[in-house]
């Protein structure tokens, strides 16, 4: 059985995130948040966020910017350009993982809703 703490938690997080969801689906002028979208429906916030988290998609195996980045011994003040040709390349891994764990068919506000969860604004909800 749950705690009233987990219980609580976990009604919370039922809450916010259909609020999200709900925000979705509401005329531009009437939503609660300006997150704005790529052409395949994946939040830009998230794509902000990449390079500082850590994620785990079905199908994939964990995908970390910064541990990529100590592997090959890339640091920003040593070369910018390196770094920031590999984190859009992260971006670009990470927007196919996230694509093809939903699947070739996903309705866009799935991919919205999802990929909004994931990004670090996202993830508060969590907490």
């Amino acid at each position: 059985a749950l705690s009233r703490g987990e219980l609580r938690a976990r009604i919370a997080l039922q809450h916010f995130t259909a609020v999200d969801v709900e925000d979705l689906t509401l005329p531009s002028g009437e939503r609660r948040s300006d997150d704005a979208f790529t052409e395949a429906g994946v939040s830009e916030q998230l794509l902000l966020d990449a390079g500082r988290s850590d994620f785990a998609l079905p199908g994939s195996e964990v995908l970390s910017f910064r541990q990529e980045c100590e592997e090959r011994g890339a640091s920003l003040e040593a070369n910018s350009f390196e770094v920031e040709t590999l984190l859009q390349e992260f971006e670009r891994r990470l927007v196919d993982a996230l694509l093809d764990s939903l699947g070739v068919d996903a309705p866009r506000i799935l991919v919205q809703a999802v990929s909004r969860s994931m990004s670090q604004s996202g993830m508060a909800n969590l907490e």
